[in-house]
C-alpha cells in the first residue's frame, strides 16, 4: 500500500512523501519525497482509481491570482512517485481541504481565511482546469475565531449529488446541489444545518449507508451526529458528544474524523496544548447512527492534524504536526480499539494522510 504524507515543512522544506505501508505490521518505509510545485501544502486527496493526487497549497498568490493553489500530480503505480502536472488558483485564501468526485471529473476545495468554496474540473491526463464555480460564504458566530466565515471542509456526499461544506466561522454545514455534468453548485433547500453556537464545525464524514453524517467540531471539541436524507440533501442534528476524556486538563482543538471501512467504528483526533493528544474511538449504533464512547488512545506525538485508515481497515496512520512524526496503530476489527505498532517515520510538519493501492 502506498501511503502519502503531506508535510507543511518549514524553511522551504515542504514536501509530499510517498511511503510503503505494510498493512499487517504497520511498518512505514519511505520511498521518495517530492517538493515540486508546493509551497505550504495543507491537505490532499487521491482519485478513486489511484491515478492522480490533488493538493491544497497555501500561498500568497497562484501565478498572479491572489490566494492559494490546487496542485495536480500523476502517481506512478509501481514506484509511487508523484509527477507534477499543473496548478490552478483555489479562488480563495488558505485552501485547507480537497475532495475528488467519485467519477474523477471534479475537485472541491474549501478556502479557510476568506470562507469560500470552489469547484475545479479535471481534464485529460489529470490536468486541472480553471474553477467553474466559486461561492463566498457569509456570516459569523460567537467566539473570537468566528468573526467571519471560515470554510474548513468541502466534500461530496456518497451519492455525488450534493456537496457539503463545514464552516467553522458560522457554525453551519452548508449543503449545495451539485451538477455532475458541469460542476455548477446551487443552494439546497434548506441551505444548511447548524451546530451548537461556538462549536466550530471542521470536517465531515458519512456512515456506510449514507443515512448519517458526522461532523467534528474544532472549537468545543465535540462530534455532532446528523441524520442525512441523501435524496434531498437534508441534515438533521441528533446527538452531540465530547471528543475529550472527562479528566482532560488543558486546551484542545479537535481536528480530523474518519469512519472505519467496516462501518462499525468512528475515530477523531484531539490536538492538545499542555496535555496529551489523543485519538477518540466510538462504536456506531447501526440503527440510530448515534455514538458510544469506546475510549482514547495517545497519538504518540504532539498536535495530530490529520490521520487516515488504510482501505483494508487494519492500520490507522496519524500525522503529529508539532512533533514531526507519523505513527501507525493496528486496529482490532472486533472492538475498534487501537494498539501502537511501534513503527513511525520522522517528517517535517506532517498534516494529511492518503492511500493508494500498490501493484
Amino acid at each position: 500500500m502506498h501511503t502519502y504524507i503531506t508535510c507543511m515543512g518549514g524553511n522551504g522544506n515542504a514536501e509530499l512523501r510517498a511511503c510503503h505501508l505494510d498493512c499487517l505490521t504497520g511498518q512505514l518505509q519511505t520511498l521518495i519525497a517530492t517538493n515540486t510545485g508546493v509551497k505550504s501544502p495543507l491537505y490532499a486527496d487521491i482519485d478513486a482509481q489511484g491515478r492522480y493526487m490533488y493538493v491544497a497549497d497555501h500561498m500568497p498568490d497562484c501565478d498572479g491570482t491572489l490566494g492559494g493553489a490546487i496542485c495536480a500530480y500523476q502517481i506512478e503505480p509501481d514506484s509511487g512517485k508523484l509527477n507534477y502536472l499543473n496548478r490552478r488558483p483555489s479562488r480563495g485564501q488558505t485552501p485547507c481541504y480537497i475532495a475528488v468526485s467519485a467519477d474523477g471529473r471534479f475537485v472541491l476545495t474549501a478556502n479557510y481565511s476568506n470562507g469560500s468554496v470552489a469547484v475545479l474540473p479535471i481534464g485529460d491526463g489529470g490536468l486541472l482546469g480553471e474553477a467553474v464555480t466559486s461561492v463566498q460564504h457569509e456570516g459569523s458566530s460567537i467566539t473570537d475565531r468566528q468573526t467571519g466565515p471560515h470554510a474548513h471542509c468541502f466534500r461530496f456526499d456518497p451519492g455525488n449529488r450534493f456537496a457539503l461544506a463545514a464552516d467553522l466561522g458560522t457554525d453551519r454545514v452548508a449543503v449545495y446541489r451539485f451538477e455532475s455534468d458541469t460542476g455548477v453548485l446551487s443552494p439546497n433547500e434548506p441551505t444548511h444545518a447548524s451546530t451548537c453556537p461556538g462549536a466550530g464545525p471542521r470536517h465531515i464524514t458519512f456512515s456506510a449507508d449514507a443515512r448519517f453524517a458526522y461532523v467534528i467540531n474544532e472549537l468545543d471539541n465535540t462530534i455532532t451526529v446528523m441524520g442525512y436524507d441523501n435524496h434531498k440533501g437534508v441534515l438533521d442534528p441528533q446527538q452531540t458528544i465530547p471528543t475529550l476524556p472527562k479528566d482532560f486538563g488543558g486546551t484542545s482543538w479537535a481536528s480530523d474524523i474518519h469512519l472505519h471501512p467496516n462501518g462499525k467504528f468512528l475515530y477523531g483526533t484531539n490536538r492538545g496544548d499542555g496535555a496529551p493528544s489523543s485519538i477518540v474511538i466510538y462504536a456506531i449504533d447501526p440503527t440510530t447512527g448515534k455514538l458510544n464512547l469506546i475510549g482514547h488512545e495517545s497519538t504518540q506525538g504532539d498536535f495530530p492534524r490529520g490521520f487516515g485508515i488504510d482501505p483494508t481497515g487494519r492500520i490507522l496512520v496519524v500525522a503529529n504536526q508539532e512533533s514531526d512524526n507519523v505513527m501507525t496503530f493496528t486496529i482490532d476489527a472486533q472492538s475498534g480499539k487501537l494498539t501502537a505498532s511501534g513503527h513511525s517515520v520522522k517528517v517535517p510538519k506532517p498534516v494529511c494522510i492518503n492511500f493508494a493501492e500498490a501493484p
